[in-house]
């Protein structure tokens, strides 16, 4: 038995009104909904994307730090994370982003530089960007505090005329 389901049973046999209590003290520090969270850091979705040929996946990705801190220098790195549809690691892209600035990439390019052929040519991905070291100097005397990455993902076919989906909340 793992300490989860340990401390699940053993909360059930405090009286209601301690029960509140001990889980506020197990979650001091945490982040209420995921708890492996602590303190610090940014939350990613997996994306779809395609790259068979006929369709294309198209990243245009920017430094949103830079929305919310226009006077401070957001330069930052990140990666992009490759999976197949299968959930296997294929590989992976690192990039910086300039103060206010952005890069766009298509899944194709990406893995060809790769030299990756996934099979069926469709999967999933992650895109990770860093906290800027100044934004999150800004940001510590706060207890705790996440950014949540829902950008925009296109699909271009044959024509080029690209079709952007958002990241669902």
């Amino acid at each position: 038995m793992n300490k989860e389901a340990i401390l699940r049973k053993g909360i059930r046999l405090l009286p209601n009104g301690m029960r509140d209590y001990a889980r506020m003290v197990y979650r001091r520090g945490k982040h209420w909904a995921h708890p492996d969270l602590k303190g610090f850091g940014t939350v990613q979705d997996l994306y779809y994307w395609v790259a068979d040929g006929q369709l294309d996946t198209i990243l245009p990705l920017q430094n949103y730090f830079s929305v919310f801190y226009p006077d401070i220098d957001t330069s930052t790195e990140g990666k992009i994370t490759f999976y197949s549809h299968q959930g296997e690691f294929i590989g992976e892209k690192h990039f910086t982003l300039v103060h206010r600035g952005g890069a766009k990439y298509s899944v194709s390019s990406i893995l060809k530089d790769l030299n990756a052929t996934p099979p069926d040519g469709y999967g999933t991905l992650e895109v990770h960007i860093e906290i800027p070291r100044d934004v999150l100097k800004h940001i510590r005397p706060q207890r705790s505090f996440y950014f949540w990455d829902r950008f925009y993902i296109g699909y271009s076919g044959p024509g080029g005329q690209v079709c952007f989906v958002h990241g669902v909340d």
